[in-house]
């Protein structure tokens, strides 16, 4: 084993104690993603509807309130229709599985813009699946939404805490790997071995040996402990072989534990990297849903089933992801998006 005396291996446990503090009994666990996964697919005759997670308004005396973004595809329509939903719902909660039920889901509104006859027949079919498949979701993320906090407690206080982060400073190349919160292990398919699943690497622990592993690239590196010293392996055990091929066959390998894809350009390019498949949610007060798995300033303007993105300071348009991309001057933006930049900037 040859010590990788270039890379400096960083691991910072980014403690959630913000959101935790308002789960019941200070449990530190994470909402399941296996239990609660967005967006939600659902059926109804010839429409497969793709519901994005919900922005929650309020919960009070079991009752729910909160809007989605929806996606619809049809056989009929060539493209995708964008709209948003607002809800109410009777909620109940398993607090043993930490699950809640949305029982009774009525929309109050629904918002097609550029469907015939304002997606009534969307609305319709929409009904119909949620009345066939109940949605549930994790009680801890539900408890962790700022605006149910708020509704639940209106008179609480809450300390912003304004301590310093954790700041690593390389003189040699490095790289970061975050995880969110202490790690959480799962037992892998087939090996001895466990995975830290709050993390979008593959990083796995051998108890038997002590021992962490990562994937890095095209290697395996290891250590003690996750402060390291790390080192590559020159001979990795089979099961490392087993676990990559299990999280890679799970898609659940980060972009950090494989090969990304490479884009090479002769003229001047731009790069959106989205964390999957677009997950939408909607701008308050707008006719905008925002694109919240990437990094980049990407949005889709419901009226013209557009999408707009903000690339160095520039304002760009297309009617799907593959382009073609034509630039907009900011004059000629929709009224909307005066609402859009503020939305970021309070985000930030």
């Amino acid at each position: 084993m040859k010590t990788l005396s270039a890379l400096v291996f960083a691991l910072v446990l980014a403690g959630l104690s913000g959101c935790m503090s308002a789960m019941p009994g200070g449990s530190s666990a994470l909402p399941n993603v296996d239990v609660d996964p967005w967006p939600r697919r659902l059926t109804s005759g010839e429409h497969t509807f793709s519901i994005f997670q919900p922005q929650y308004e309020r919960w009070d005396q079991g009752r729910l309130t909160g809007r989605a973004a929806v996606v619809v595809e049809n056989p009929v329509s060539p493209e995708p229709q964008y709209g948003v939903i607002r809800f109410t719902a009777r909620t109940e909660v398993d607090k043993e599985t930490r699950l809640v039920t949305l029982e009774d889901l009525t929309i109050a509104e629904a918002d097609f813009p550029t469907a015939p006859e304002g997606g009534g027949v969307y609305l319709a079919a929409l009904r119909q699946a949620l009345s066939a498949q109940p949605l549930r979701i994790a009680l801890d993320r539900l408890q962790a939404e700022p605006e149910v906090e708020r509704a639940e407690d209106p008179g609480r206080i809450v300390q912003v805490k304004n301590d310093a982060p954790r700041i690593i400073v390389s003189e040699q190349p490095a790289l970061l790997v975050r995880i969110d919160g202490q790690p959480v292990l799962r037992h892998v398919a087939g090996t001895d071995l466990l995975r830290v699943t709050n993390t979008r690497v593959l990083l796995l622990l051998d108890r038997s040996a002590d021992r962490y592993y990562l994937w890095l690239m095209t290697r395996w590196l290891a250590a003690p402990k996750l402060d390291g010293p790390w080192a590559a392996v020159d001979t990795p055990p089979a099961s490392l072989q087993t676990a990559k091929e299990v999280a890679l066959q799970s898609k659940e390998v980060g972009q950090a534990g494989v090969l990304p894809t490479v884009y090479v350009s002769t003229a001047p390019a731009e790069l959106i990297v989205l964390k999957g498949q677009p997950a939408l949610s909607p701008i308050t007060g707008t006719d905008i849903l925002e694109v919240t798995n990437t990094d980049d300033d990407l949005f889709v303007y419901t009226p013209q089933q557009e999408y707009y993105a903000r690339l160095s300071g520039r304002w760009f348009r297309a009617g799907s992801l593959q382009g073609p991309w034509e630039f907009v001057a900011s004059g000629d933006l929709p009224r909307d998006f005066t609402v859009t930049r503020r939305h970021r900037r309070s985000s930030q």
